[in-house]
């Protein structure tokens, strides 16, 4: 509960920011600002972002609920998170936002 605490906040804190700043600029307002944070965020908001994505609460419930119903192979995808994580990262994610993709 502290780390989903934590993640939270920093995302409501980010979130909070990014508004304030978009005010002090006049840019409130617009839907690609608001969804997408104007495209310039910093690598850390979108790794937090990310990280609270894939620890949601549909994630771990359904993870014990996949393990029993299919098995323990499900530490195929767990061994093959650090391949994949990157090889997306640095392919797919600057191809999407140079095309911007959402």
């Amino acid at each position: 509960y502290v780390v989903f605490g934590v993640i939270l906040a920093l995302s409501m804190a980010i979130g909070m920011f990014s508004a304030w700043k978009a005010r002090r600029n006049k840019r409130d307002g617009q839907t690609e600002e608001f969804l997408l944070g104007g495209r310039n965020l910093h690598f850390i908001p979108v790794a937090f972002s990310i990280i609270a994505t894939s620890l949601s609460a549909v994630a771990v419930l359904g993870i014990p609920t996949e393990v029993y119903v299919n098995g323990s192979m499900y530490w195929l995808r767990n061994l093959c998170a650090p391949i994949v994580g990157p090889l997306a990262a640095h392919v797919f994610v600057p191809l999407y936002h140079k095309l911007r993709l959402t």
